[in-house]
Order: C-alpha cells, then sequence, then structure tokens
C-alpha cells in the first residue's frame, strides 16, 4: 500500500512539475509579447515626434553654437525645448532597446550591431553628443557605458 501511495505521490509531483514548467512558458511568452508591446510603443512615440518636428533632423547637425544663434532669432524661442523632446524621446528609445536586449534576450547579437550603427551614426550629430554628456547621469551604467563604447568606436 505504502508503494502505491508513493508511485501516486511520485506522479502528482511530475504533473504539478509539468504544469508549473507549462505556466512558466507562457508566462515568459507573455513577458515577450509585452517587452514587443513596449518597444512598438516607444517606437511609435518616437516616430510621431520625428513626424512632428521632422524639420529639426538637420538642425541637430548643427554644432552648439550654431545652434544657440537660431534659438535667439524670432519665432525659435521654443527651439531648444523641441529639440530635447525629441533627443529624449530617441534616448528612451534606445535604452528600452538595450533593456530588451539584457533582460528579455529579444535582440538578437547581429540586431544589436545594427542598433549599435543605428546608435552611432545618431551621435555623430554634434548636438545629439552635446545634449548627451549633460543628461547622461540619468541612465544606468551599463547602458552609459554601451553607449560611450558605440559612440567612441
Amino acid at each position: 500500500m505504502e508503494l502505491l501511495f508513493n508511485a501516486v505521490q511520485t506522479i502528482i509531483i511530475i504533473l504539478a512539475s509539468a504544469i508549473a514548467l507549462y505556466q512558466l512558458r507562457i508566462s515568459a511568452k507573455s513577458n515577450r509579447s509585452e517587452a514587443y508591446s513596449r518597444i512598438g510603443d516607444k517606437l511609435q512615440n518616437f516616430n510621431e515626434l520625428t513626424l512632428k518636428y521632422a524639420n529639426l533632423h538637420n538642425i541637430l547637425a548643427f554644432d552648439v553654437e550654431e545652434i544657440n544663434r537660431l534659438k535667439g532669432l524670432e519665432g525659435n524661442e521654443d527651439l531648444e525645448t523641441k529639440l530635447h523632446t525629441l533627443l529624449d524621446v530617441q534616448l528612451v528609445y534606445y535604452r528600452e532597446i538595450f533593456n530588451q536586449r539584457k533582460r528579455f534576450g529579444l535582440i538578437t547579437n547581429s540586431q544589436w550591431e545594427t542598433w549599435s550603427e543605428i546608435i552611432k551614426r545618431s551621435f555623430d550629430r554634434p548636438y545629439l553628443r552635446f545634449y548627451w554628456n549633460t543628461i547622461k547621469w540619468q541612465y544606468t551604467k551599463e547602458f552609459k557605458e554601451e553607449i560611450e563604447v558605440i559612440i567612441n568606436q
């Protein structure tokens, strides 16, 4: 009788383990789905601002002195706010991609190489590099180090 009881108990443990693994798998798929959704939301925000401030992309190639001169012109009082908003959203998007790579493994190494090139080209614009140096303290050490490696290649 004890042997039968032990066998039933073992089967129950195996079934409970299988159910737990199944639930973990569903949870992992849900986490990935949520992660992709967050990336999509951030990309949507970035795209909306990119369209809204389309004229600002050329300005980002200017150096800080030229942008300061433009800010002083009539009608450009909110130029700096618009630039910073656009750059903040862009950096948040890059951070989200970075986090999804590190946390969930959703970004492969080859995909990250492509993102690294995009990030490097973005940081080739003088104003983004200037702005990054003023706000990078807000980001995690790991993200800052990764960005610094990319932009100094």
